[in-house]
């Protein structure tokens, strides 16, 4: 990631904070208020000192030179099956840990894998090269590799050991500061995600979502989000004639696969996660990382990363959420949905709509939200069945 490349995002961080979305209806910022005032979320792409800031969201294309992209991808693959060989060898080890990163600063350890070294570059884009004036200290990451007909569940980034004794304890749950997805290869998968919904002990606020963003699986891009924001991934959207092309420009012996690098930042460090295992470094590590810091410290190269700020298309729907429970309920995209963002969701040349980040907003306020006291305790709106609120 170029020094270029940083001063371009910069600038474009900068005017986002000049032009900003329009507001909520009046209900529904009500509704959200009446929930819990201090949990709710209103998207934005909302910036400090010309970096990321929650919260809210961005989405970020071109973020690495290409170079460096391809190394990251061939190595994450490499990394993806080193753990699976590591995990099938253990009986005490979980088969999927996250591993903990120091921020770049003085007397932090230092990369030991050119993951780990492109993290921290992509680190210093994201939350500032003191990582926001030292207000985050690492982040735990780890790497998926799902087939796009097996997208990941809807969640919340936590500190999962220290949650379950917040649990048991009636207290609230420890989030993530801020989430990132670099999408390092799209494998013909479905989008990200995110619903402006957060978790305390009661659940979900507000109870059901009233905004989503979708953020299409795209390579060499980067999403970042308030880390307590509720999200998962999506079944594909493209066109069954676009999967099929896609599936066909992979080689058969190798199924398409959507491939990302999950970074969560943290002020502190996150109880589950644990350094890097010895075992998933490579002899030929500290030479790879070489040539990268030759190329990161190169403003010379005669193609700079051209990282823009991606404005997803903005679809408003008059009614609630509840009118497409089903379909958002099975990490689908409703119909309605995939039509309007069609319409409006082509960007730049070259691009297709359903590869432009949407920014879903309904209009009216679900009535289950007056139904349901707010120290009531109940499971996410996925869990209800047939979309029917949990009795008062």
């Amino acid at each position: 990631m170029s020094t270029h490349g940083r001063t371009i995002l910069a600038s474009l961080l900068l005017v986002a904070v000049s032009t900003p979305p329009a507001k909520p209806s009046e209900d529904y910022q009500a509704a959200e208020a009446a929930a819990a005032a201090s949990a709710a979320q209103t998207f934005g792409p909302l910036v400090k000192g010309g970096f990321i800031a929650g919260p809210g969201f961005a989405v970020l294309d071109d973020v690495l030179e290409p170079r460096l992209l391809e190394v990251l991808r061939a190595r994450a693959v490499e990394q993806f099956a080193m753990e699976d060989a590591f995990a099938e060898a253990s009986t005490t080890e979980a088969r999927w840990g996250t591993t903990w990163l120091e921020l770049d600063r003085q007397g932090a350890p230092p990369a030991k894998t050119p993951i780990e070294l492109l993290l921290r570059e992509y680190a210093k884009i994201v939350v500032g090269p003191d990582g926001d004036g030292g207000r985050f200290a690492g982040v735990d990451y780890w790497l998926q590799n799902r087939p796009p007909e097996h997208p990941k569940e809807y969640h919340s980034d936590t500190d999962t050991l220290l949650c379950r004794k917040a649990e048991k304890r009636g207290r609230e749950c420890r989030n993530a500061a801020l989430s990132t997805v670099l999408f390092l290869d799209a494998g013909c998968g479905g989008p990200t995600l995110v619903f402006n919904q957060s978790f305390n002990r009661f659940g979900l606020v507000p109870r059901v979502p009233g905004e989503i963003i979708i953020v299409p699986c795209h390579a060499n891009r980067l999403l970042a989000f308030n880390g307590s924001l509720y999200h998962g991934v999506a079944h594909p959207v493209m066109p069954k004639k676009s999967q099929a092309q896609c599936k066909g420009q992979n080689d058969q012996l190798s199924p398409p696969r959507r491939l990302t690098l999950l970074a969560n930042f943290w002020p502190r460090k996150s109880k589950e996660s644990k350094p890097l295992r010895p075992g998933l470094v490579k002899p030929s590590d500290e030479a790879d990382m070489a040539d990268l810091r030759s190329i990161l410290h190169n403003n010379d190269l005669p193609y700079q990363a051209d990282t823009s700020l991606v404005r997803p298309v903005t679809l408003n729907f008059p009614g609630t959420f509840d009118l497409d429970f089903d379909s958002w309920g099975k990490q689908e995209i409703p119909s309605k949905v995939r039509r309007l963002w069609k319409r409006g969701g082509h960007g730049k040349p070259g691009t297709s709509w359903w590869q432009r980040p949407a920014w879903i907003r309904y209009q009216k306020v679900s009535p289950i939200e007056a139904q349901i006291p707010p120290d009531q305790r109940v499971p996410s709106w996925v869990l209800w069945s047939g979309g029917e609120s949990p009795s008062a």
